[in-house]
């Protein structure tokens, strides 16, 4: 085998690109994701997120204040200079909303982060433990490194040339199998937010049921078996697994469409680009489903 320049984690056998860089050497420990540069890319991406979000939903809310306005001119209830006057006083209270929500809601997203990521180290173990190595690695890439990689293979000055419009298409494909384990870990929690309101609301239900039947009370102190009844109807109830089914589909499309951008956003700058790309499609797909 050649070696190829210095940098080059791979080298050229019988005219194929081997690559120098072992399986599973992606993946990260559970707590790395604490240490540098993976505590940057985190904050970065969350971020990066939580200002896509609010930026899409100022948007989202100006295009219905001004559909509104619209209907109102229309039927003849305002005029010009009334309309005028309310966009301008509706766009100043609509961005000091969300200018306001934006530093609470970047913390939230933060910690879930980090809940989210420890699910993940969980799935990422299972992963290893259970699939072939090639499968395995697949499944914890980092699309980061990933893409840095394949701007170093594909690039006009790599051995194998393509550019970055072939460094973006086979990103899309890597970031669908190397962000699997990711959404599905956030489907996980969201999963167990649904029931834990559905729970919160079976249970204020239940209370407000005893305090208003003399027969809830007796169920009650009898064991409450109708109750436990009700609550396995509840959970078999058509609008709980209707929600749970649009949930995972939500995170099916919005895996689908995040690889799409950091394809796109890989073959304008890989690395970051892969990142953002990610990030922005994501957020934009999740505001036009709400």
């Amino acid at each position: 085998p050649s070696p190829l320049r210095p940098g080059m984690a791979g080298y050229w056998v019988a005219g194929r690109y081997v690559s120098g860089r072992r399986y599973l050497d992606d993946r990260l420990g559970w707590w790395d994701h604490l240490k540098w540069p993976s505590i940057v890319k985190l904050t970065m991406k969350t971020v990066s997120t939580a200002c896509a979000n609010q930026a899409a939903a100022y948007l989202n809310d100006e295009i219905e204040a001004e559909k509104l306005r619209n209907d109102l001119l229309d039927d003849f209830k305002i005029t010009e200079e009334m309309a005028d006057l309310l966009a301008a006083e509706s766009s100043a209270e609509n961005e000091r909303v969300h200018r306001a929500r934006l530093f609470p809601k970047m913390q939230t997203m933060f910690v879930r982060s980090h809940v989210v990521t420890l699910i993940m180290r969980t799935l990422e173990h299972v992963a290893v433990r259970s699939l072939r190595p090639r499968v395995a690695d697949r499944l914890t890439k980092d699309p980061f490194r990933s893409a840095r990689r394949k701007e170093v293979r594909f690039c006009p000055s790599g051995p194998r040339g393509g550019g970055r419009a072939v460094v973006g298409a086979r990103m899309a494909r890597t970031c669908l199998y190397a962000n699997a384990i990711s959404f599905f870990s956030n489907y996980i929690f969201q999963q167990s937010q649904l029931f834990y309101e559905r729970y919160c609301d079976y249970r204020s239900r239940m209370e407000q049921g005893k305090t208003d039947s003399e027969q809830g009370k007796i169920n009650h102190l009898a064991g409450n078996v109708g109750g436990r009844d009700e609550f396995l109807e509840f959970l078999r109830s058509s609008s709980l697994l209707s929600d749970s089914c649009r949930l995972l589909l939500t995170q099916l499309g919005a895996l689908v469409v995040s690889s799409v951008g950091a394809g796109l956003g890989s073959a304008v700058k890989p690395g970051w680009g892969t990142i953002l790309g990610t990030v922005l499609t994501e957020s934009v797909f999740m505001q036009l489903l709400k």
